[in-house]
């Protein structure tokens, strides 16, 4: 058993009991590797912690996080534009959710949609003159509460924290994960 390190920060209540939980799945299973059950369960707590901070941010302006990430990827894209399939893409979203997203935003006047002058088959979302003004009052905002957020990390962090993620993200795509299998019970169930 592979106990997960206490660092610096103190761990909070729910994480003491989640820490004990695992201490005692890992007497229970062979195997089992607490700091790594623990390490992916801390990923996932912060991801819906910011996943309820962007939510209850872009509740103040009535977007959805969808939304908000299709504007920041216009205002970074050259001329800031993009085709919709390239924002599908770049977003990790599928076609009917990025028309959804930009459909949203067109009736807000925040994004219009062009033809592309080379291809028929494609439309592009660029940011309306409203949209980037927008853009331009809300992201300087937004960079500084990132940097509040990420500056309990030093630079060094940053760049090792970034470079885990992607090498978890690359495992995730490359793993031989083994299928379960069937449960197959030694008990009934008691009928009902």
């Amino acid at each position: 058993m592979v106990e997960p390190e206490s660092g610096p920060t103190p761990l909070s209540e729910e994480m003491k009991a989640v820490k004990a939980g695992l201490k005692r799945l890992s007497q229970r299973c062979d195997k089992f590797d607490v700091a790594a059950v623990y390490a992916l369960i801390s990923v996932k707590r912060l991801s819906a912690d910011l996943d309820g901070f962007v939510d209850k941010m872009c509740k103040t302006f009535d977007f959805s996080s969808g939304r908000l990430n299709v504007l920041m990827a216009l205002f970074s894209a050259d001329n800031q534009s993009m085709a919709l399939s390239e924002i599908g893409r770049y977003l990790v979203v599928t076609r009917p959710n990025i028309t959804g997203l930009i459909d949203g935003l067109v009736s807000d006047g925040l994004v219009e949609r062009i033809d592309h002058p080379d291809d028929r088959r494609l439309i592009i979302a660029r940011l309306t003159e409203h949209g980037k003004e927008f853009m331009r009052w809300f992201v300087p905002q937004h960079v500084a509460n990132v940097s509040e957020l990420m500056g309990a990390l030093n630079q060094d962090e940053l760049r090792q924290l970034a470079h885990m993620i992607e090498r978890l993200r690359d495992r995730m795509r490359t793993a031989n994960f083994k299928p379960y299998g069937e449960f197959k019970p030694a008990s009934k169930i008691a009928a009902r």
